[in-house]
């Protein structure tokens, strides 16, 4: 026999809930699913200082086209942010 549940009254089942609450989920999900993405966001949030890519590339061994599509679509989503620092010999980005 199967159970069937029936939400409260004024409480309206999940498909019919809004489809946008739907595709920002699946977003960020996909975000977290993707290639890299959990070595990534273990190296950001446990050296609990900015990284630089260089450092953030050889923390996760992650390709440097990779990392970048990777991080761009994090800053994106809003789950890092990312800015430039200038030392005195070249530009470098720190997330």
């Amino acid at each position: 026999m199967v159970a069937y549940w029936d939400p409260p009254d004024g409480v309206r089942p999940i498909d019919e809930r809004p489809k946008m609450l739907h595709e920002t989920g699946g977003s960020f999900l996909d975000s977290l699913t993707g290639t890299h993405a959990i070595p990534m966001f273990y190296a950001l949030f446990s050296a609990q200082r900015p990284l630089r890519f260089i450092e953030l590339e050889a923390a996760t061994g992650t390709s440097p086209n990779v990392l970048s599509g990777r991080l761009r679509a994090f800053v994106e989503a809003g789950l890092v942010t990312s800015r430039s620092v200038r030392p005195e010999h070249y530009r470098a980005r720190i997330y």
